[in-house]
């Protein structure tokens, strides 16, 4: 199947989810995406690309995808769901016209987030982070980290950050609740 989703040369968008039976194939299918002449060789058209794939751990593969990724200069909507991070983060500065983010990170700290907010292109309006983990108040982190950061654009600080919090259930709410003036996004 994914050899004739290959030479879809005008495919605009891609989602793959689920479990892989045959990883290898997949990791080489993406490792053959070649860039001629600043045109990418598989799947050029590109615009959207979700690849959430389940009960699979295996970084080889997820290297072949981000690789596959590099230099997309029409991809506006990415989710890789649970892609290491690193591996996610490494790509982030190719993707100029990004719009639109799906990203899972383990274990959250302070540090982690203001590497997400310096890692996304200006143009960024949505953000759908996926959290197992997190060292300390996760949403007075991000909503501090948010304002902190010049080189975000207006409607950056003005965000709705969705949080899929897996393991931090009360995430949510507390985004619904604080209050705290050191939280408050600036104007």
């Amino acid at each position: 199947m994914l050899t004739r989703i290959a030479h879809a040369h005008n495919l605009q968008s891609l989602t793959l989810n689920g479990r892989l039976v045959d990883p290898g194939s997949a990791s080489v299918m993406f490792a053959k995406d070649r860039i001629i002449d600043g045109r990418h060789t598989l799947l050029p058209r590109l615009e959207a690309f979700i690849f959430v794939m389940v009960d699979q751990d295996n970084r080889g593969l997820y290297s072949s995808v981000t690789r596959f990724l590099r230099e997309r200069e029409k991809l506006r909507m990415l989710d890789l769901g649970s892609c290491p991070w690193d591996l996610v983060r490494g790509i982030l500065c190719d993707l100029r016209n990004l719009r639109v983010l799906g990203v899972h990170i383990h274990r959250v700290s302070e540090c982690v987030i203001h590497s997400l907010l310096r890692s996304i292109p200006t143009q960024m309006v949505a953000i759908n982070l996926s959290v197992d983990l997190s060292e300390g108040d996760l949403v007075r982190i991000l909503l501090i980290s948010m304002c902190q950061l010049t080189h975000m654009p207006i409607r950056m600080n003005m965000l709705v950050i969705l949080l899929a919090a897996i393991h931090c259930p009360s995430c949510i709410s507390d985004l619904a609740t604080d209050r705290s003036p050191n939280t408050r996004l600036k104007r």
